[in-house]
């Protein structure tokens, strides 16, 4: 099972519900923009004109305003690589508010 999250966001408070059923080990966590700083997240995420607005969670603990459209272009591809690695789950997360 892989957890992939947009920002920041508690996993480990979801991990007593998940481990009731599978082991913590077979876990995986990936966090598309978690362990990038501001500066490279607003860099790498900035909204253009014609984007829609997609809030999360940063690092930091402060929302950010980051484009939906590149965050859903960079997901598919996280999305394509865990699907290669054989994972027969995958939970999108967010902590949009």
């Amino acid at each position: 099972m892989a957890i992939l999250t947009i920002g920041v966001v508690p996993v480990a408070e979801m991990l007593p519900l998940l481990t009731e059923h599978i082991r913590e080990d077979e876990i995986a966590h990936i966090s598309l923009l978690g362990k990038m700083t501001r500066e490279d997240v607003m860099r790498d995420y900035s909204i253009e004109p014609g984007d829609e607005m997609l809030l999360t969670l940063l690092n930091d603990n402060q929302i950010a305003q980051v484009s939906r459209q590149k965050v859903e272009r960079d997901l598919r591809s996280v999305i394509a690589m865990l699907d290669k690695q054989n994972y027969d789950l995958i939970l999108l997360m967010s902590t949009h508010p």
